[in-house]
C-alpha cells in the first residue's frame, strides 16, 4: 500500500497532465505533439505517413492508436516519476516504493515467458516488446530468459534503447511525448499488427 501510495504521489508530483491532454487531442486530430519527428531515413518517413493514412481508414484504428500512445508515454512517466521518488524522498516514501519494485521485478516475465503467452494466447509480438519496455523503463533491466540477443524483440528494444534514457529522464515532459512518437514510428509493423488485435477485442 505504500509503495502504491509512492507512485501515485509521484504521479501528482511530477506528471504533467495537461500536456498529457494536448498530445491526446493533438493525436485525435492526427498531429504529432509536441512537435513533428525527426527522422533518420526514408524508411521512418514512410512509417509516420502510414500511421496517419491508418488512423484516417477508420475511426477505430485512430482510438487503437491513441490508447497505444499513452500506453508507451505511461511506460516512460513510470520510469520517470519513480526514479524522481527515489531520489527526492529517500526516507519512508522511498522506502516503501523500493519494496513494492523489488517485488514488482521478480514477478515480471522474462522474454522467454513472453514469448510462450504469446503462442498461447495469439498475442501481437509487440505485447512484449512493450513489456520489455516496461521493465528497462522502470528498471533498467532485460530478463531475457533463455532468448538470444538475437532474438527480433530484444534487438527491437535495443535500437530504442537511446530514444529511451536521452528522454525519459528529463524534467521536461515534452521529451518523453516525442520518444512516444519515435517508438511508434520505429516500431510500425509491429505496433499497426497489436493495433488490429486491439480492436478485435
Amino acid at each position: 500500500i505504500g509503495g502504491l501510495f509512492s507512485h501515485e504521489l509521484g504521479h501528482i508530483l511530477y506528471s504533467d497532465f495537461l500536456m498529457m491532454q494536448s498530445f491526446a487531442n493533438a493525436f485525435l486530430s492526427m498531429r504529432w505533439y509536441p512537435k513533428k519527428p525527426g527522422y533518420r531515413n526514408a524508411k521512418e518517413r514512410d512509417a509516420a505517413m502510414e500511421i496517419w493514412e491508418y488512423a484516417k481508414d477508420d475511426e477505430l484504428n485512430l482510438k487503437a492508436l491513441l490508447m497505444v500512445a499513452k500506453d508507451l508515454q505511461n511506460i516512460l512517466e513510470d520510469g520517470y516519476i519513480e526514479m524522481r521518488m527515489l531520489n527526492d524522498y529517500p526516507g519512508r516514501l522511498g522506502q516503501y516504493l523500493a519494496v513494492m519494485r523489488k517485488r514488482q521485478f521478480d514477478e515480471s516475465p522474462t522474454v522467454t515467458q513472453m514469448k510462450e503467452r504469446e503462442t498461447a494466447h495469439a498475442l501481437p509480438i509487440f505485447a512484449s516488446i512493450r513489456n520489455i519496455m516496461l521493465t528497462y523503463a522502470k528498471f533498467g533491466e532485460i530478463k531475457y530468459g533463455d532468448e538470444p540477443l538475437t532474438d527480433d524483440r530484444i534487438q527491437t528494444v535495443f535500437k530504442l534503447l537511446s530514444v529511451i534514457d536521452d528522454n525519459m529522464h528529463s524534467a521536461d515532459a515534452h521529451d518523453r511525448y516525442t520518444a512516444v512518437n519515435l517508438i511508434l514510428i520505429r516500431c510500425w509493423d509491429y505496433v499497426k499488427e497489436y493495433c488490429e488485435k486491439c480492436k478485435e477485442q
